[in-house]
């Protein structure tokens, strides 16, 4: 049992997840604390998703790990994700850390890594993704992710939906944990509490740049420190948690969250894939320029595909796919008839605000717009057209404005393209 021998902090939700274990890493590691982290997915290497501090796990201790448990592994049949937590559990106790930061990978009642037993519990956010497994209601999803919480514990929440706060509160109360509210973006936090007052030195400090998603995670972040403060004695302070964050990337070089490629093309690049991270993600786009000014180039595992996702992306008159090499991505094909599919739409009709701008049609679309049509409805927005491949993407949009956007394995793909 070696997810017992040190102290963790398990975080759970549909969004920002990852954003607030991050955050949390890098404050307990300028804090001087040995702080493990295990996230997922990774973008380009599978040791960024086991780090301690700014050193991510060995090939050696990968094949230490297997030299040591090969014949128990072989017995035991494991998923992918299960051998990743117990690798990550093993690789702490073996280096002896202060802190572990751990992040579940779907849901969390019967998430592998919810044999914690934490010192805090943080959910960031609550919405539909992985319906087929969560449930197809906010309230399932909030009982989902809230099967986290462990009696006594403190459960921080972050920006939820009334529905899930209820089905969370209903939980934290039952389990005698304290149900702790922090939604409050930096620059709206009105209270004199020290959390809050830390927030707003932080929101002042020029030297510190957070962006949109972290911002939005902070006060999670602040929360769950001050509900530790207690066990790390006078380790944690405002000064040191600064320190960490100012070094932030130097733990997390790499991010998901509405990066920009380089420095020579005008090219962006976010994990959104599902409803809420998209709607979030269009903002920031607006921020940079009209929506007209840019070019979508998309791809999708195929448990994402909601419905709602395709009025969002018609927004975007000059939009792409790019099939995604992976036996869970979407195919073209399958894109092509989920599109059609999604806009049998809401209360049976396709508005122009849904729809937003439609575009051009070509030649080859034409030939298929009947397929495109129901009877007394409007026409459906042209589907994203196909590009091949990203080698084929980069040649063709090397001097416009793009968003490359829909899973995070669309990072790795994106970069390892020549």
């Amino acid at each position: 049992s070696p997810h017992l021998q040190y102290p963790t902090l398990h975080v759970a939700g549909t969004n920002g997840k990852g954003t607030t274990c991050r955050l949390l890493a890098s404050a307990l590691w300028g804090c001087g604390l040995k702080v493990g982290i295990n996230t997922s997915p990774h973008l380009i290497s599978y040791h960024e998703r086991i780090q301690i501090g700014d050193q991510r796990i060995t090939d050696d201790d990968l094949l230490q790990f297997f030299k040591q448990y090969g014949d128990l592994l072989e017995f035991k049949e494991l998923t992918y994700f299960e051998l990743m937590t117990s690798l990550a559990f093993w690789y702490f106790a073996k280096q002896e850390v202060d802190i572990a930061i751990i992040e579940t990978g779907l849901g969390g009642r019967l998430d592998a890594t919810n044999v914690v037993t934490p010192i805090c519990t943080a959910i960031t956010s609550i919405s539909l993704d992985h319906t087929d497994l969560l449930g197809d209601t906010i309230e399932q999803i909030a009982r989902e992710k809230g099967g986290i919480c462990k009696p006594g514990i403190p459960l921080v929440i972050g920006q939820l939906p009334k529905k899930a706060r209820v089905e969370l509160e209903k939980i934290a109360y039952e389990k005698h944990a304290d149900f702790i509210q922090s939604y409050e973006p930096i620059a709206n936090v009105q209270s004199e509490s020290d959390e809050s007052k830390w927030m707003k030195r932080m929101a002042k400090q020029t030297e510190i740049s957070f962006t949109d998603v972290e911002k939005l995670n902070l006060p999670i972040v602040l929360r769950c420190l001050n509900e530790i403060q207690s066990d790390f004695s006078d380790q944690i302070t405002e000064e040191s948690i600064l320190n960490g964050f100012k070094n932030r990337e130097k733990l997390f070089p790499l991010r998901a969250t509405f990066v920009r490629l380089t420095d020579s093309k005008r090219w962006f690049y976010d994990g959104a894939h599902n409803v809420e991270s998209l709607e979030f993600l269009f903002k920031q786009l607006k921020k940079v320029a009209p929506l007209s000014e840019w070019t979508l180039v998309c791809g999708f595992m195929k448990d994402k595909l909601r419905p709602e996702i395709a009025p969002m992306l018609a927004q975007i008159e000059s939009r792409f796919f790019v099939p995604i090499h992976s036996s869970r991505a979407v195919t073209y094909a399958e894109f092509i008839e989920w599109w059609n599919s999604s806009w049998s739409g809401v209360n049976g009709e396709v508005s122009d605000k849904e729809i937003g701008k439609v575009s051009h049609l070509t030649s080859v679309e034409s030939s298929n717009q009947a397929s495109h049509k129901r009877s007394n409805l409007s026409p459906i927005p042209s589907p994203p057209l196909l590009i091949e491949d990203f080698n084929e993407a980069k040649r063709r949009f090397s001097d416009e404005l793009v968003i490359f956007t829909g899973s995070f394995y669309f990072y790795e793909a994106l970069m390892m393209s020549e």
